[in-house]
């Protein structure tokens, strides 16, 4: 979140263009710690909105519930960018499931040096989530980066590096029987079970959707 208001300061162009989707699906809801920090990044969430407002709507759209699987797909083809900013993480399977999704060859992963999957997806933008500026530079990146870049380094990420292209070939086989996902351009019909004003905002042209999941909230 922090790393996002900072590409919108340093980069004013982006006001009003570019959605932030943060996916925080709820987990450990009976600790105090994570209650609280779920607390903190609401704060964070509605002051970042504030400071950002503009005529179609709030910067931050925060999905505070679980999603299925339809519905996660959705998110996958739908976004520029893929945010994965762990702290932590053993592996990470949300970067690989995003890359399975995009049979497009469309989107860019921005990735925290601090996953597992950091080793194998290598042609990643590949970021310190401590490091905001990094990370709000990764993010501008990210969203200028061309189309035959970004089909590249889809492609690259599914090139043999151990049994990556093997579990991501899978994958892509899996989300291939989900339903079609919506385009954020034009205007396909919607048949997956989303909340109306995300499926609005999705197809609203010229609104680029920037995804993130994964732990670190900042």
């Amino acid at each position: 979140l922090h790393a996002f208001e900072m590409l919108l300061d340093l980069h004013p162009e982006w006001r009003g263009v570019v959605r932030f989707v943060q996916v925080a699906s709820p987990t450990r809801i009976d600790l105090k710690e994570y209650t609280n920090y779920q607390v903190h990044v609401f704060k964070e969430v509605k002051r970042i909105n504030a400071k950002f407002e503009f005529a179609g709507g709030a910067p931050v759209i925060l999905l505070d519930k679980h999603h299925d699987k339809n519905a996660l797909n959705m998110l996958y083809r739908g976004a520029d960018v893929c945010v994965v900013t762990s702290l932590h993480d053993g592996m990470n399977l949300v970067c690989k499931e995003f890359v399975a999704a995009r049979t497009d060859e469309r989107g860019v992963l921005l990735l925290s040096r601090f996953a597992g999957a950091a080793n194998e997806l290598s042609d990643a933008l590949i970021v310190n989530p401590y490091h905001t500026l990094q990370v709000a530079n990764a993010l501008n990146q990210a969203l200028m980066m061309s189309a035959d870049e970004q089909m590249h380094r889809m492609q690259a990420h599914c090139e043999p590096k151990s049994k990556t292209p093997m579990f991501i070939n899978g994958l892509q086989t899996y989300y291939a029987t989900l339903s079609q996902s919506v385009s954020l351009y034009g205007n396909k019909k919607v048949s997956l079970n989303l909340p109306d004003f995300l499926i609005t905002r999705r197809v609203s042209p010229g609104l680029p959707c920037r995804l993130n999941s994964g732990t670190g909230g900042n």
